[in-house]
C-alpha cells in the first residue's frame, strides 16, 4: 500500500449503489487515510490501484459489503452495521 499512496495505514471501502440512467449500478468508494484517520491525497489511480490490489489479496471477501482494510496489521475487517442481538432485529430471532 506504501508503494500506492505512501503514509497510508487505513483503507475504507465502500460499496454505494446509484441509478444514474435508469440501469442500477454498483461503485466502491476508496478512501485512504493516515493512522490517525487523515485522509491521503492521492489521485483517481491510485484509489483505483489499492481496490486492485485489496480484491486481489482477499478474493473470499464480501466486496458488496463495506470494509476497512490495515496495512499496520495486514487485516480486513467487515464494517456492516449491525444490531445488538438483544433488540431481536437478528433475520435468524425473527423466524
Amino acid at each position: 500500500m506504501h508503494r500506492i499512496a505512501p503514509g497510508t495505514v487505513r483503507v475504507c471501502l465502500t460499496p454505494v449503489h446509484t441509478d444514474p440512467s435508469g440501469v442500477p449500478t454498483r461503485r466502491t468508494l476508496v478512501s485512504l487515510a493516515t493512522l490517525t484517520g487523515q485522509p491521503i491525497k492521492a489521485d483517481a489511480e491510485a484509489h483505483r490501484a489499492a481496490r486492485r490490489l485489496l480484491v486481489d489479496a482477499f478474493p473470499g471477501a464480501d466486496w458488496t459489503r463495506p470494509h476497512i482494510y490495515r496495512a499496520d496489521t495486514g487485516r480486513l475487517i467487515d464494517q456492516t452495521p449491525t444490531a445488538p442481538a438483544a433488540l431481536g432485529l437478528d433475520p435468524e430471532v425473527n423466524r
